[in-house]
């Protein structure tokens, strides 16, 4: 379960980088504006996802 974490937080960054980016990038247009929104849908799950992944409860796991 600790390599699914660290891939879903590692691809978390990536994706939600790229929503960053074309929200900034967006026009003010109709089509722009589509875009910002799903961006923001986009970046409010990748955000979910990395916190949902935190490596604190990775710790029982493998006690040392």
């Amino acid at each position: 379960m600790k390599t699914f974490k660290l891939f879903v937080r590692g691809s978390t960054k990536v994706v939600g980088g790229i929503a960053v980016l074309v929200f900034l990038r967006a026009p003010f247009t109709n089509t722009g504006l589509g875009l910002m929104a799903g961006s923001m849908v986009v970046g409010l799950a990748c955000g979910a996802g990395y916190l949902w992944a935190e490596p604190d409860d990775d710790e029982s796991e493998n006690p040392q």
